[in-house]
């Protein structure tokens, strides 16, 4: 590649792996990320996530079956969730990254200091992110309204409420002035 100067014209051609792209940091070492798509992941994660929330019927006790099959739903679903992750992130990580992720997330683990609570996940959501904005890049902008946005009026849709509280007089209309209507 020949040396570059402020004249140099760079197309995507002449980026060279490892530079400028995108990378999973955890502590102080960064895995080279592939700038593809993980929708069919997230949307097998979103279907896990909704098979594990059961309802697990926490007045039985422990040993009752109804108990048990709820659990064992709801942790198979999150054992899946899991691993829909960990799919997901060899999808991002370039071929060349996956073993050396591994092998250091495995060492970083029964390491003394160990993983903190939510680094890995933390780190693994910065780079979907940052995958994320990488594919959003020349797509047209979505056309979305703010109430804040100038022009716009606050038409937002009623909402229908309800209450268990008893309804009472005051709760109704107001009086009408009969003043006012035997005027008319």
């Amino acid at each position: 590649m020949a040396p570059m100067n402020e004249n140099t014209v760079i197309d995507g051609s002449d980026i060279v792996d490892g530079e400028g792209g995108l990378y999973l940091t955890i502590r102080d070492e960064a895995f080279e990320l592939r700038r593809v798509s993980i929708n069919y992941q997230m949307m097998k994660f979103a279907v896990a996530r909704r098979n594990a929330d059961v309802h697990v019927p926490e007045h039985l006790p422990e040993k009752d079956p109804r108990r048990v099959k709820a659990e064992e739903k709801r942790n198979a679903a999150g054992m899946e969730i899991m691993a829909l992750l960990l799919d997901a992130t060899n999808i991002l990580l370039k071929p060349h990254e996956r073993d050396r992720f591994d092998q250091f997330m495995t060492e970083l683990s029964m390491s003394d200091e160990g993983l903190k609570p939510g680094e890995l996940e933390e780190a693994i959501g910065a780079a979907m992110a940052a995958v994320g904005g990488a594919e959003e890049k020349g797509k047209a902008p979505v056309n979305t309204s703010s109430d804040s946005s100038p022009g716009s009026e606050n038409t937002k849709p009623n909402v229908r409420v309800i209450s268990s509280r008893k309804v009472t007089p005051e709760d109704g209309l107001p009086r009408v002035n009969q003043f006012a209507h035997d005027a008319t």
